[in-house]
């Protein structure tokens, strides 16, 4: 089970740092609004989170959370 979390949890970074790598690649669409200014910056860092938390959902939509990971193993079995 562990290394099943460990994999699931690998593939949900991946998905967050190519999400949010994928919006540094407006910096070459519109230099002039996303730049190294302060104002720049930000709405820099706003259209990464973005782009990363839609890498996210994504992923969760493909790879839900292991069966299994939220139920203690002293839990009794649904259905028995």
């Amino acid at each position: 089970m562990r290394k099943q979390i460990e994999i699931w949890l690998s593939g949900l970074a991946s998905a967050a740092m190519s999400g949010f790598a994928g919006g540094v690649g407006v910096l070459i669409a519109e230099p002039a609004t996303f730049n190294f200014t302060e104002t720049g910056i930000w709405s820099l860092g706003k259209v990464c989170a973005v782009c990363g938390l839609v890498g996210v959902a994504n992923f969760l939509k493909q790879s839900p959370l292991p069966q299994g990971v939220l139920t203690s193993p002293d839990a009794p079995k649904a259905g028995g």
